[in-house]
């Protein structure tokens, strides 16, 4: 992306999918990855930065795995539509109520 996304919903569809993610450290992805957790960030428009960053997790087989079973957990747990629904129900409620 060359601009800042308020939400990344292809990040967490790879997450979804067991790609492990590396981002523009910009926009709403700031509230999605969580640096060396569940994904990698690279500054905007460097790069250098995002190639040191693609080495890292194609190199590292520790970093790729944790990167993916993270991604997948967080989405399970922060993103599932289950949960979604449920959380906008409850917002719908208290709206109408």
């Amino acid at each position: 992306s060359t601009k800042p996304e308020p939400f990344g919903r292809v990040i967490i569809e790879a997450m979804a999918c067991r790609v492990p993610v590396l981002a523009s450290a910009e926009g709403g992805i700031l509230e999605i990855i969580n640096p060396d957790e569940n994904g990698l960030l690279a500054e905007p428009s460097d790069l250098k930065n995002y190639l040191e960053q693609m080495n890292r997790v194609l190199s590292d087989d520790l970093l790729r795995n944790r990167l993916i079973e993270q991604g997948l957990k967080d989405v399970e747990s922060k993103f599932h539509v289950g949960r979604v629904v449920s959380e906008l129900n409850g917002v719908l409620d208290s709206v109408l109520s």
